[in-house]
């Protein structure tokens, strides 16, 4: 079995943040500043093509899955899973998967910490926007257990931020910076210090083909990008057994 790191060191740092700012993090989805509602749009596009069968859901660093929900729902998903550090959050999960029939369970902890013991294999491993806070290493090893942990025929998918090719961590923090300042009307002056200061401090994004490459050492048959935004800060991957 495969070890995990404990998130760089970043845990509790992450942990703080969506505990105390979880209004500032609803602020941003709801607004739309992500694009989580395209981005989880194509997800439930490509669970109703991919899962004509029921299939189970393990969806890592699941926030308020509020748009897991809204991805799951219509489809044949019969087992979700959901694993978060914040309690926060996962108070709010629940309420938001009880739109989605379906069995389902909630545990608080690190994903990373969790995929250490695990044996039960799942049809689809989802992460979202967490991905990131991995170092560059990081991402093979736990790619890697991921796909120790699904089913043949099932998936990895992530929706992260990627550099733009031959662009550096400092080059894409320094271009979002400076677009989300002219975009993200709706935030205060402290919201910003708080966005920047967890991105800053927390976020090690890769380029696609970076995670391609990573994804093909795990053992991943195909790696297929499922969406980007046009402004290239953020993309959704799957990676098929």
């Amino acid at each position: 079995m495969h070890s995990l790191p404990a998130a760089s060191g970043k845990t509790a740092i992450i942990k703080t943040f969506f505990n105390d700012q979880w209004a500032l993090y609803q602020k941003v989805m709801r607004n739309d500043y992500m694009f989580h509602r395209e981005s989880y749009g194509k997800l439930h596009e490509y669970l109703k093509k991919k899962f004509t069968k029921p299939f189970s859901f393990l969806d890592l660093g699941c926030g308020d899955a509020e748009y897991s929900s809204r991805a799951l729902s219509g489809t044949k998903v019969a087992r979700y899973e959901a694993i978060d550090l914040a309690d926060t959050a996962l108070g709010v999960a629940k309420k938001n998967m009880a739109r989605v029939e379906c069995s389902q369970s909630f545990a608080q902890g690190n994903f990373f910490e969790a995929l250490k013991t695990r044996t039960e294999k799942a049809d689809l491993i989802f992460i979202g926007f967490s991905l990131h806070h991995l170092l560059h290493d990081e991402k093979g090893r736990f790619l890697k257990r991921c796909h120790d942990l699904i089913v043949p025929g099932g998936a990895f998918v992530c929706l992260e931020p990627f550099t733009r090719e031959g662009e550096t961590r400092d080059q894409y923090l320094q271009r979002w910076w400076t677009t989300i300042h002219s975009q993200w009307k709706e935030l205060t002056p402290h919201e910003f210090d708080l966005v920047h200061e967890h991105v800053f401090s927390s976020d090690h994004p890769e380029s696609i083909d970076a995670l391609r490459a990573f994804g093909r050492a795990a053992g991943f048959a195909r790696v297929d990008q499922l969406w980007r935004d046009q402004q290239e800060f953020y993309a959704l991957l799957s990676f098929e057994t």
